[in-house]
């Protein structure tokens, strides 16, 4: 199936195949090793057991368990030989396997126990496959294999998410006011007192000059902004010592003003006041109170009157420190401007603007450059929303020097990150590891077995399968005794081999313990991510063919993910390659992989197969009321008349000609083509482009065998017209 969703040739090789339960199997070389079973009472040997010392010892096993005869205790030892040494040379079980929670292996005892350790993976890979008992149908496995990866998508965001907290921030944290507010907080904690004065003071401050706020040009270009350059003003700029070119060049920002030029721009701004002031407040829309020049408008203390005193400014801590990424300061204190920030803030103002004024404004412009895309937002804009933003008070949820509460989210993440994937997140193997083979080493596992067991380990489990197939009488129940004294000859044997083979035998446990660990998880996956089977079984939990379609419909996302343990690899590992369908599920993997990578060079393969009717199949069905195989449609009607209402069918389409013919006296009747623009020499090249612009679905003719007239015919308009007119005289 292709990424547009429409049918490729590979992705309906595919369907076909899982609609008619081919295509899939357990993988066939890992089924070699493990061997087969689909009930606890049945086991095929696979080559780990049938080939090496592990098989007189299984079939010991199994006719002690069947047999009766040994007791519970000789038989508890015989199941767990080796398991303080090298457990895979007794086929005992992994002392790291450990789950307990699904019925059917809860605990490892009983009948389940009968066959060995090795057995218990071919049952789970039949288990996985034959979800819900209902194979050779695959509806269900399919059903499961989705189900699996929604879990597996839902858990590994919110597992990676959750681990990434844990590191979120580290080195540039500051504090969750600065988090939750874009570092709002971090101009002033008391956001509605400071989002009022900045309401309060209209279009005074631009914020796209915010980086050098004080510097008097900067107002003087935004007094221009908004029409707010009086006579006055201009007056006082020319009285000032500066000329006419001079104040257009700073006007137009052809010029950067000296420092001079500043402090003359300054001196004018300090003229203003009384209704001068006035006359320049009323364009910026400012009405902040307490206002003396316009000067004032250079310093935050006086242009936010109820505020200024929450103003704070961040340093940067080089080495993160108590208060993390930043230590933020008052700019003023009860004195005044903070004595500290004098001189540090603001020294592109220096000899422009009082020294405190410039200390005060250059330490405000660094407190709102923290903001994110402060220069690009209008002021009126950002003055509402800060009176709106909400801070932490009363909650103690600042963190460290992350966000996040570690203590309370490393055991959360505990409960979910249970998987074998990085960072305990979850991957296809932990659902469906033993029927894939992905995550077991058995080719190594039986290698080591082959290379570690002795001929006297041989002999000893031989003399064991003779003695549990003793026949019941007089040698029983002292039997026990002589298959226990076996029992411990076989631990001895295998702690002799430990000793004399230590870098094979870690090898083997290492293998060994792997299997524990990943047939534990697997199991606790689908417990946890997959949803309880109805007992007894039901055979309704999910539908034919609807999810074939979906499962066929998912390939493509699944192809694209090739990590390993993943859906791609998965997919290849389960997929029955003797067999053109399993291989088709294989190909259209490799086929969607293709199509992404075309796609970066701008090429579309070209694989669409249509899913819809041709549209001379189409054109046939409307028109003429039935194609082949499908039943024709009749519809009757009663008008507001009171009068039965049917089709008045225009003529029929001929699919050999392509052509609609009307045959119905009531619309001509004269059995040629209808005109479509078609031309009337053939070879001719006068013929309309738009023949076919109207689908068979909305053509008006063609449809008229199927839905109740919706135009007149010839005679039935003109007696509409007539009666209508008739009506229009009456009235006069």
């Amino acid at each position: 199936m292709s990424n547009s969703g429409k049918q490729s040739p590979l992705g309906i090789n595919s369907l076909s195949s899982v609609l008619q339960n081919t295509g899939l199997n357990i993988n066939a070389p890992t089924a070699g090793y493990m061997g087969a079973s689909t009930a606890v009472s049945n086991y095929t040997f696979g080559s780990i057991v049938a080939s090496t010392c592990l098989n007189t010892l299984t079939q010991a096993i199994r006719s002690a368990y069947t047999g009766g005869l040994v007791d519970p205790t000789t038989y508890g030892n015989l199941i767990a030989i080796g398991s303080s040494s090298i457990p895979a040379l007794g086929n005992s079980k992994a002392s790291t396997y450990t789950w307990t929670g699904a019925p059917s292996w809860n605990p490892y005892s009983g009948e389940i126990t009968s066959y060995g350790y090795v057995r218990l993976f071919s049952l789970q890979a039949y288990d996985e496959f034959n979800y819900n008992s209902t194979l050779p149908e695959y509806r269900d496995f399919l059903m499961s294999f989705m189900s699996a990866s929604g879990f597996i998508e839902q858990s590994n965001s919110t597992i990676t998410t959750m681990t990434n907290s844990l590191t979120f921030l580290d080195g540039t944290y500051s504090n969750m006011n600065d988090l939750i507010s874009a570092d709002i907080t971090g101009v002033s904690l008391a956001t509605t007192v400071f989002g009022q004065d900045l309401v309060t003071s209209g279009k005074a401050i631009e914020l796209s000059t915010i980086a050098t706020f004080g510097l008097p040009s900067n107002l003087l270009l935004t007094l221009q902004k908004y029409n707010a350059i009086t006579p006055s003003l201009s007056l006082a700029l020319l009285s000032s010592g500066m000329s006419q070119s001079d104040i257009s060049k700073i006007l137009s920002n052809a010029v950067t003003p000296t420092t001079t030029q500043q402090r003359n721009i300054y001196g004018s701004f300090l003229i203003m006041v009384g209704q001068d002031l006035i006359d320049i407040l009323i364009p910026l829309n400012c009405k902040t109170q307490g206002l003396n020049s316009v000067a004032d408008l250079l310093n935050p203390q006086k242009i936010f009157p109820n505020s200024y005193s929450t103003l704070t400014v961040p340093v940067y801590n080089a080495v993160p420190a108590s208060t993390n990424s930043k230590t933020y300061y008052p700019i003023y204190d009860r004195t005044g401007v903070n004595v500290r920030l004098l001189n540090n803030f603001g020294t592109y103002a220096t000899n422009m603007l009082p020294d405190d004024v410039a200390s005060a404004a250059g330490a405000f412009a660094t407190s709102m450059q923290q903001i994110k895309n402060i220069t690009a937002i209008p002021i009126e804009k950002f003055a509402q929303v800060v009176s709106n933003i909400e801070t932490t008070s009363g909650l103690a949820v600042n963190g460290t020097n992350i966000p996040v509460d570690a203590p309370m989210v490393t055991p959360a993440l505990a409960l979910i990150a249970l998987g074998s994937g990085p960072n305990g997140t979850y991957t296809m193997s932990n659902f469906l590891g033993c029927m894939s083979g992905l995550p077991y080493n058995w080719p190594t596992i039986q290698r080591l077995i082959s290379e570690l067991q002795t001929p006297n380990l041989v002999s000893i489990y031989a003399a064991i399968q003779v003695a549990v197939n003793t026949p019941a009488g007089i040698l029983w129940p002292a039997m026990n005794s002589t298959i226990q004294t076996l029992i411990d000859q076989a631990n001895l044997e295998i702690a002799s081999i430990q000793l004399n083979n230590p870098s094979k035998t870690a090898a083997l446990n290492t293998l060994w313990n792997n299997t524990g660990t990943q047939l534990t998880i697997e199991q606790r996956s689908r417990f946890t991510g997959l949803s309880e089977l109805p007992s007894p079984r039901s055979n309704t939990i999910s539908n034919f063919p609807a999810t074939q379609y979906s499962f066929i419909d998912a390939v493509p996302r699944y192809a694209l993910n090739t990590a390993p343990h993943m859906y791609a690899q998965t997919l290849e590992a389960i997929s029955d390659l003797s067999g053109v369908g399993g291989q088709s599920i294989v190909g259209l993997m490799r086929e969607t992989r293709n199509a992404a990578r075309l796609s970066t060079i701008g090429i579309a393969l070209d694989n669409n197969i249509s899913d819809v009717l041709p549209r001379a199949s189409r054109a046939t069905l409307i028109a003429n009321g039935s194609l082949q195989g499908s039943i024709p449609a009749t519809i009757q009607q009663t008008n507001s008349a009171g009068m039965t209402v049917t089709p008045n069918q225009y003529g029929n389409y001929d699919p050999a000609t392509n052509a609609y013919y009307i045959t119905n006296p009531a619309f001509g009747g004269t059995g040629q083509p209808v005109d479509t623009g078609q031309v009337v020499e053939p070879g001719s090249l006068a013929g309309s482009p738009y023949q076919g612009l109207i689908a068979p679905e909305l053509n008006v003719m063609y449809a008229s065998g199927v839905l109740l007239p919706s135009t007149p015919t010839v005679q039935d308009a003109i007696t509409d017209v007539v009666r209508c007119n008739c009506d229009c005289w009456s009235i006069v």
